[in-house]
């Protein structure tokens, strides 16, 4: 699939353009490391032949009704309280890695065939450990006793994101705290995607049967094509967001209002900006209301004008390319306009 769904308006402005050189600098920081990561994914995948990985909704979709009062007045200006968020946009964070090790962690363990978290949280030789499939731009830096390799700084990467999974009950690091070197993280347990409960501790995942409970499927290839390294995780969480849309209508194009978007999803406007790119990368379709502009904003606001939200769709095949080339191209087009 290829071609530009939908387009800026014009070019990208000085903003636009210093966040795209920046996130070209680090595609190309991370190039070695995506292809090795998404290698290690297909390696995983092969002998199972999964084509989708199934999510339960309660990872992207509170499931509570707009209707319920949240606490601190939520707004896109202020996005509701992290108790309040679905685990999956509640674990975001601009440059870490929780939302993908997890996703990551839900793929190996519906790929794999036999139960048991089977690999070390780092490997050597042919073995492949969690560190495998967490890309990285991290390089090696100092000298001596200061020095720090880049397979070091990867792997405190990855610890912080298990710690931070496991402060909303995602994981549970089966280690105890004074262990020596990863001995803390080693054989971490995976928990169901609903994370901390209202009531009581989460329960240990089970992949889910789809006959008898409400998931969504995501393409395999969100992981053995690479994507799940180089999108960012606003860009993440509305591919989920719209996956889940557009199991639930069977595939058809839908609308989500902008409460249900905040106050269900936990997306503000900064994430849902996000649909932009990932039309012009055909990985979703928007069909723009005439009464709003691109960014969402409503035109002639104030003036009686009563838009309706863009029309979304999800592209399962878009996901069929190899990310890092596709977006590498994609990012140098837009810098070249």
């Amino acid at each position: 699939m290829g071609g530009i769904t939908v387009d800026f308006s014009g070019s990208p402005n000085d903003k636009e353009r210093l966040k795209l050189r920046k996130r070209r600098g680090r595609l190309h920081a991370m190039e070695e490391s995506v292809i090795d990561s998404t290698t290690a994914m297909k390696k995983l995948a092969a002998p199972s032949g999964i084509a989708w990985v199934n999510v339960r909704y309660a990872f992207v979709d509170t499931g509570v009704p707009v209707s319920i009062q949240r606490r601190g007045d939520p707004s896109d200006r202020k996005l509701p309280d992290k108790e309040d968020r679905p685990p999956a946009t509640r674990v975001m964070s601009p440059r870490g890695a929780a939302l993908r090790v997890f996703l990551a962690a839900l793929f190996e363990t519906q790929a794999r065939t036999r139960p048991g978290n089977r690999l070390p949280l780092v490997g050597g030789g042919g073995a492949t450990s969690w560190t495998d499939l967490l890309a990285s731009d991290a390089r090696s830096s100092g000298t001596g006793k200061y020095h720090m390799s880049a397979s070091a700084k990867k792997l405190r990467q990855m610890e912080s994101a298990l710690d931070r999974l496991a402060a909303v009950e995602l994981i549970e690091l089966t280690g105890k705290e004074d262990e020596p070197g990863t001995g803390k993280y080693e054989k971490f347990r995976l928990m169901h995607e609903g994370g901390r409960r209202a009531t009581g501790p989460n329960v240990p995942y089970q992949a889910p049967d789809p006959q008898q409970e409400p998931v969504f499927p995501v393409p395999v290839t969100l992981f053995t094509n690479g994507w799940v390294h180089v999108l960012e995780d606003t860009e993440l969480a509305f591919i989920l967001m719209t996956a889940a849309c557009h199991h639930s209508m069977s595939g058809q194009a839908f609308r989500i209002p902008a409460a249900d978007r905040l106050l269900r999803f936990g997306i503000g406007r900064d994430a849902y900006e996000a649909h932009v790119l990932l039309s012009q990368l055909g990985l979703v379709t928007v069909t723009q209301d005439p009464g709003r502009h691109l960014d969402g904003k409503v035109k002639d606001y104030g003036h009686g004008g009563k838009p309706l939200p863009h029309t979304l769709g999800f592209v399962p095949a878009g996901f069929d390319r190899d990310a890092l080339p596709t977006l590498s191209r994609q990012i140098d087009y837009l810098l070249g306009r």
